[in-house]
């Protein structure tokens, strides 16, 4: 009788410490954020730019998304978890890349009344398909990354109107960065521009409108299924021997094998850029890779 008192006693003791951490892990963090100020950020190309922007102010960041976009070339089909829904009602932002690169999150918004959203593609001239669909490849023309940051600048100092000053001197040394980075890549292209460079769908459009070359698609914008059919490769090799191309670019190893054929037959070669979405990297870092290894093949072929 006194072990079975006992085993109670224990077991209400465990249910009560069980229902504290849960109630700790659900609000706890939230209740801490809301000290300093939450934001939360959709990809990691916005969630750089908030972070610079921010420095020196004890801010919680976070992605929504972490860990959705490792397998996903967007945000198409993405849905809320219950820590997401959490995080959601204690934020005081939520930064969005925009150009319908979240298109399913947005519709999910509504309910958050007290939530400044913002769309950090506002102001920036979005490249359109011949059906109408925005190209959300927005952040890989570092010009289109500064208006980014500059948008990122303004709301975080309207949600945080103390540290604008703060905010202001941040995103200005960053601008100065970014801008004598894009200078400095944009003056080495300049000999080819108007130059028509082939990529396999349209994730590098901006990146080549911005320094100067034209881009030229192998397969429809919206292929991101990783198949290829017997036609599709039929019209991918006519493009390249037509066109006399030596390379192009991808962005995924999610067609390889399907590419290595193409090579073997046509004498081209792919080259894998980064389009820094899903994985925590400097912007300038991976940028300049970018460009150090397109002009190298441009140098080489062009």
């Amino acid at each position: 009788m006194v072990n079975s008192k006992r085993f109670k006693i224990f077991a209400c003791i465990l249910l009560l410490l069980s229902l504290f951490l849960f109630f700790w892990y659900m609000f706890g963090s939230r209740q801490k954020s809301a000290r300093y100020g939450l934001v939360l950020t959709t990809s990691t190309p916005v969630d750089i730019a908030v972070r610079r922007v921010s420095e020196g102010f004890d801010l919680d960041i976070r992605q929504l998304t972490n860990g959705y976009l490792d397998s996903h070339c967007c945000l198409d089909h993405f849905s809320l978890s219950p820590r997401d829904i959490t995080d959601l009602e204690g934020a005081n932002l939520l930064v969005l890349s925009g150009a319908s690169f979240e298109k399913s999150l947005e519709s999910q918004l509504d309910r958050y009344k007290n939530l400044i959203v913002l769309k950090s593609s506002d102001g920036i001239e979005i490249i359109k398909d011949e059906h109408g669909h925005e190209n959300p490849w927005i952040w890989l023309s570092v010009p289109n990354h500064m208006e980014q940051v500059k948008n990122i600048c303004s709301s975080l100092s309207k949600a945080f109107p103390s540290e604008k000053n703060r905010f202001g001197e941040n995103s200005g040394k960053y601008l100065e960065d970014l801008g004598k980075m894009f200078a400095n890549w944009r003056a080495k292209f300049e000999k080819f521009s108007g130059k028509k460079i082939l990529t396999l769908s349209n994730e590098f459009d901006y990146f080549l409108d911005s320094i100067g070359l034209i881009p030229v698609h192998l397969i429809d914008e919206h292929h991101h299924d990783g198949s290829l059919s017997i036609s599709d490769l039929n019209s991918m090799k006519n493009i390249i021997e037509t066109g006399g191309y030596k390379f192009y670019l991808i962005s995924s190893d999610s067609m390889i094998k399907s590419l290595d054929q193409i090579n073997d037959s046509t004498g081209s070669r792919y080259i894998k850029l980064n389009t820094i979405k899903s994985q925590e990297k400097s912007y300038i870092d991976e940028m300049n890779k970018n460009f150090e290894s397109l002009l190298s093949n441009c140098e080489e072929f062009l």
